[in-house]
């Protein structure tokens, strides 16, 4: 976790950032703009061509939490694990976290994110209640749902940067405790975990709901509630993955955070591709594999450096049978 003077910044030094960036817009009105950053959490490659690239890596940081207000103020760049963490230390969460702690604020509501939390508040763009847009106009619009720009605030989500990137953001809080108690419960029928899955979605005692699929005749529904319970806690960037539990255990404690991003050390149970649920190897270098940003550095270098290529290529040199499978990332949201 960072520091509370790396998580905050105020608001006349994004106000400075923002100056630049709009004038770097004016000075090009004609070039398209892609944000200069290295990360991203699409599954697909980019090709930015010939475009200006805007410096907003600065715009990485929580300008206020209001816990009166049950509101924080949160600049595009931010990641969700640093929005969270700077929310934990008033006793708050984001309404909405997204699946990966490294999905960025304005990512999530341009691009869509989705996660258990969402059974209650829909998905993180529907927990937004101003943003600040700098269009291709060079011109920054603060939209709300109901000012002049209302259209603008609604068409950003899912539009991907098309219409213009967000700055900054004013979103909903969840009042939290420190730690979640979960509870897991195993179906082999559909109907029957569906029902469940409906019921506990309707239940007010249900901070948390979410339901996994294993197979045709396995399902898993968990529920989670903010807890003080004191007592030793899971942690799920060490020893074993989070979706191995599911199945064998009925009850579990995590800290807030450490339930906020469960799915995050293995990507899920993409982790088993690099040979990461491993107890061995999670000993030997889970401290800087387990999480999210990790794998998508290796994939990226293996994009970069073709190895998967040069390996299809080896294997049909020496008469080896090349695997035509391709690899499909589907989001059902």
């Amino acid at each position: 976790m960072k520091s509370q003077p790396e998580l905050f910044s105020s608001h006349s030094a994004h106000r400075a950032v923002v100056a630049s960036l709009v004038e770097t817009f004016r000075q090009n009105p004609s070039v398209s703009a892609s944000l200069s950053k290295r990360t991203s959490n699409l599954f697909r490659t980019r090709n930015h061509g010939a475009t200006k690239r805007l410096d907003v890596k600065s715009l990485n940081h929580v300008l206020a939490v209001k816990p009166e207000l049950g509101v924080a103020e949160v600049e595009g760049m931010t990641t969700f694990e640093d929005f969270a963490d700077a929310c934990l230390l008033s006793g708050f969460v984001p309404s909405v976290v997204p699946e990966l702690k490294t999905i960025t604020v304005g990512g999530a509501i341009s691009g869509i994110g989705i996660e258990s939390s969402s059974f209650r508040h829909g998905l993180v763009h529907e927990t937004v209640l101003e943003m600040d847009i700098l269009c291709p106009d060079g011109v920054l619009y603060t939209c709300t749902p109901h000012n002049e720009h209302a259209d603008l605030f609604y068409a950003i989500p899912n539009s991907y940067g098309t219409l213009g990137y967000v700055l900054r953001a004013v979103m909903t809080l969840d009042r939290a405790k420190p730690r979640v108690t979960l509870t897991h419960q195993r179906f082999a029928k559909s109907t029957r975990f569906l029902e469940v899955l409906h019921d506990e979605s309707k239940n007010s005692m249900s901070d948390f709901v979410e339901g996994v699929m294993f197979g045709a005749n396995d399902f898993v529904v968990t529920t989670g509630r903010f807890t003080n319970q004191e007592g030793p806690t899971s942690n799920y960037a060490k020893r074993v993955p989070y979706h191995s539990t599911l199945r064998t255990r009925e009850t579990d404690l995590l800290t807030t955070g450490d339930y906020l991003w469960r799915w995050d050390p293995d990507w899920f149970w993409c982790s088993r591709n690099f040979g990461m649920e491993s107890p061995v190897l999670r000993a030997l270098f889970g401290r800087w594999m387990l999480r999210s940003s990790s794998y998508w550095k290796i994939l990226e270098f293996y994009r970069r450096r073709k190895v998967q290529e040069r390996i299809d290529r080896l294997k049909k040199a020496l008469g080896l049978r090349v695997d035509l499978s391709e690899p499909v990332i589907q989001d059902v949201e």
